[in-house]
């Protein structure tokens, strides 16, 4: 859906939640955002201007495997699914809720993006939404390996979001390759030890090919980045201007 289409479905929404599909995560905006986090779970919520609209808009999301949580929690409170499909599932049933405005603008706008901070980038996107998978996964573990083996994958992936972070504000080229390099590393580290998992029967198969899945799109996104950067060390020297990737 797109966010004009969005818009026009929660325009008069009341008492409904509508989950949209987007990519690895399913989104909630405006009225169905409010009432989410009302009755079913407190989730982290974004204020953003989108110029496609004109206006700002509020949303959250959660990993796909949280959906059945959620559709779970709202039955206990009296709410039906008056629709599920691979992209849309909409709850309905939940009373009237007076705030929503002052609850909306309680977070704070974030107007324009900053590509320095690294969350424009596709790669890091990426990473993000494996931390939250992974954070969510490794909390199942038995106890014996949460804090050892759940722990050490989440270090890792908070390492890598922090490495892309300082790939990205770096303006020296060379200091920039050498981050690379050591993110292509990292992510091979953090490979070895999801596939341990697996063979510790920690998760199911379908969870580790879609792990594997997220690695293998993100080891090709690190490597394609090193290579331009690589180039454009080799054609300039050590020398360089500064340069900041916001394009990857």
């Amino acid at each position: 859906m797109t966010t004009e289409e969005i818009l026009q479905l929660e325009a008069p929404n009341a008492t409904s939640i509508h989950f949209v599909l987007e990519g690895n995560f399913w989104h909630v905006y405006e009225r169905s955002a409010f009432l989410a986090y009302k009755y079913i779970r407190e989730l982290k919520m974004t204020r953003k201007y989108i110029k496609a609209v004109n206006r700002d808009i509020v949303y959250g999301g959660f990993p796909t495997n949280q959906l059945d949580k959620f559709i779970e929690k709202a039955r206990t409170l009296g709410a039906k699914v008056a629709e599920q499909g691979e992209k849309r599932c909409s709850l309905v049933g939940f009373p009237e809720t007076d705030g929503f405005t002052l609850w909306r603008e309680g977070w704070s706008l974030k107007e324009k993006k900053d590509y320095k901070l690294a969350d424009g980038l596709p790669v890091y996107k990426t990473v993000y939404d494996l931390l939250l998978s992974l954070f969510d996964r490794t909390r199942h573990f038995p106890r014996d390996f949460q804090y050892t083996l759940g722990e050490r994958i989440k270090n890792e992936t908070i390492a890598l979001t922090e490495m892309i972070y300082q790939a990205n504000v770096s303006e020296r080229m060379p200091e920039k390759l050498e981050y690379l390099r050591q993110l292509c590393t990292k992510i091979e580290t953090l490979r070895l030890l999801l596939r341990i998992c697996y063979d510790l029967r920690l998760y199911n198969l379908e969870a580790y090919i879609r792990f594997n899945e997220q690695i293998e799109d993100i080891s090709k996104q690190l490597n394609g980045w090193r290579k331009q950067v690589q180039a454009k060390v080799s054609t300039q020297g050590q020398e360089e201007q500064p340069v900041v990737d916001n394009v990857l």
